[in-house]
């Protein structure tokens, strides 16, 4: 197997590089720490993007349709959703930290 880091021609079974130590083989030595924590910082900010959008939307549909006897104002409808926005993208930050335990 080559090393795709330094070209050096390695064993068919190797799981480092003899010559540079690169990971040769991921599911026998395990992912990096980089990695792991690429991951975990992807994994925050796409769970707490959808789940702002989720917060954002639901409760702006919700006053907008469902709750009109409430006689809101559009501004203070877009107001209460981006608090929603807020606690939802809390609530899906949260959720990507019990994914990836630190």
């Amino acid at each position: 197997m080559q090393c795709p880091t330094c070209n050096h021609l390695n064993d068919a079974m190797s799981v480092r590089c003899l010559q540079c130590g690169t990971v040769l083989i991921h599911e026998a030595a395990g992912h990096s720490a980089a990695y792991k924590k690429a991951v975990r910082v992807l994994d925050a900010r796409m769970y707490s993007g959808i789940g702002g959008l989720a917060g954002f939307f639901t409760i702006a549909i919700a006053l907008k349709f469902v709750f009109t006897q409430h006689w809101l104002t559009d501004a203070e409808i877009v107001s209460a959703a981006g608090v929603s926005a807020v606690l939802g993208a809390f609530a899906g930050g949260m959720l990507a930290r019990a994914k990836h335990p630190l």
